[in-house]
């Protein structure tokens, strides 16, 4: 029997089965089938349902780990940063890379931004691990820390006293409503953000007041951009 008869009996027989009514079995896909016909998360949402294609557990550090850097992707989107997710051997510890566009007719800052989930407040070291990572990019470089948990006293002194411009923030997880809590900078930082402010808003939701950060200038609060370059 000939390689092509052949082949053509045996895909002539699932739909023999279905005309005879009998079961037809279905075939699922393989890990690298699946693997391509999820394809590369690159926001929260992909990854969402990346992780239930795959069925990667939430109780991993790795989903934890970059369900929260997608959290704090998501939230700084709202302050007009566009960031693309990295990670990788060669990242010095960098989860998110991008522009900062703080005006429409001004060229974006270029940041880079770490993000930690934790349970604990977050002390001087890693802050001084973010030192490291902004000395080894291209001058003009702004890094920013994010992290679940607030700061100690430390940690805002070695922030104070760096050399590096950066800004540490506190965003709040996923469960927690991916909200932004805390943002200061050093006057490193100032000198590349200009007259840029954090100004605190509140709001009441179920009877209950929260408070929300949001960032102005001049005293006008700086408007989200629907549309990115």
């Amino acid at each position: 029997m000939t390689p092509l008869l052949l082949c053509s009996r045996l895909c002539a027989w699932p739909l023999l089965q279905t005309q005879l009514g009998l079961p037809v079995a279905v075939r699922s896909l393989s890990s690298p089938a699946k693997s391509a016909a999820v394809a590369s998360h690159v926001d929260l949402e992909s990854f969402k349902a990346y992780a239930a294609a795959t069925g990667l557990s939430q109780e991993t550090t790795v989903y934890r780990g970059t369900l929260y850097e997608y959290t704090v992707q998501t939230v700084l989107r709202r302050l007009n940063f566009l960031l693309r997710r990295c990670g990788g051997a060669d990242d010095r510890g960098i989860d998110l890379r991008g522009s900062w566009y703080l005006q429409n007719d001004a060229d974006p800052l270029r940041v880079i931004v770490q993000c930690k989930s934790l349970n604990r407040k977050i002390g001087p070291n890693l802050v001084r691990e973010m030192e490291g990572a902004i000395a080894n990019e291209s001058n003009g470089t702004l890094g920013v820390f994010a992290s679940n948990q607030p700061y100690t006293d430390a940690t805002n002194r070695q922030l104070l006293s760096s050399q590096r411009p950066m800004i540490l923030c506190v965003i709040s997880t996923l469960d927690e409503g991916a909200d932004l809590k805390q943002m200061v900078w050093n006057t490193s930082a100032s000198d590349m953000l200009g007259k840029l402010e954090v100004g605190v808003r509140h709001r009441t939701s179920n009877r209950e007041v929260e408070t929300e950060i949001f960032l102005k200038r001049e005293g006008k609060p700086i408007k989200e951009l629907k549309k990115l370059p």
